[in-house]
């Protein structure tokens, strides 16, 4: 594979992550080896599958715990292994709260962080009810039980429960159309979210907002379709496609709301 040319194919900001990439398919077929990638998030799992496809003599699968999971974890193997999901290294946690309320995702997130464990350990975070179910790298299933024992003010409890007791829900999906005049990332914002274009400007220079999962802190940073979108507090959309354009020169966009 020319690696140079594939490098054309992404952002000049994701050059680490397809670096990376490479080094694990090398990995697995020079060394025969398996290799489980921490958990990738989506745009990640996209860059990785797009390079990985172009590979004939290794296998992968990602696995991230449930069937509508969003980080995952790659297995990656030459292609005469026979790789599933027991290949994947993950377990489950179950947070409960002292008030047996649920606990919110930032919060929860925050208290694993401030432990000390990286981002790529922790796949997705369900809160219910009672606190909260967890995916997390096998190595992480120990350390969490001993030393996590609040989440915010509230006092928490967490154990090992079997992957058929996670708990989830899938999120909303609706399709809608917004009109922009363009396609800077404050305009889409302040269209998908309904709030004023200064505000979103706000938002985003106050590092609320992301890309693909990676803060941006540019309100003239210009969207593509297929990009992410988050703003903290206000939700996540997708955007689909760019539709058509109006009679008055201005764009119709079409998004995905996720909730």
């Amino acid at each position: 594979m020319n690696n140079s040319k594939v490098f054309m194919h992404f952002r000049p900001e994701e050059r680490p992550f397809v670096e990376r990439c490479f080094d694990w398919i090398t990995s697995s077929r020079e060394r025969s080896m398996v290799v489980i990638t921490p958990f990738l998030d989506p745009r990640e799992q996209f860059i990785y599958q797009s390079i990985c496809n172009r590979e004939v003599d290794v296998v992968s699968l990602l696995d991230g715990g449930y069937p509508v999971a969003e980080r995952k974890r790659v297995i990656l193997a030459p292609d005469y292994f026979s790789i599933d999901e027991s290949w994947s290294d993950v377990a489950f946690l179950r947070i409960e709260s002292s008030d047996r309320r649920l606990l919110e995702h930032p919060d929860v997130l925050g208290a694993v962080l401030g432990l000390g464990i990286k981002r790529e350990m922790i796949g997705d975070i369900q809160p219910h009810n009672h606190g909260c179910d967890l995916v997390v790298a096998r190595e992480m299933s120990d350390f969490l039980p001993l030393h996590l024992s609040a989440v915010g003010r509230k006092k928490v409890t967490v154990q090992t429960i079997a992957r058929d007791q996670f708990f989830y829900s899938e999120p909303d999906r609706i399709t809608k159309n917004i009109i922009v005049a363009s396609l800077r990332l404050d305009a889409i914002i302040s269209e998908a979210f309904h709030i004023s274009r200064s505000k979103s400007q706000l938002m985003i220079k106050g590092k609320k907002c992301k890309i693909n999962w990676q803060l941006v802190d540019q309100s003239d940073k210009m969207v593509e379709p297929g990009d992410t979108i988050s703003v903290r507090g206000s939700g996540r959309i997708c955007v689909i496609c760019v539709d058509k354009m109006t009679k008055k020169g201005r764009i119709v966009v079409r998004i995905l709301s996720l909730s």
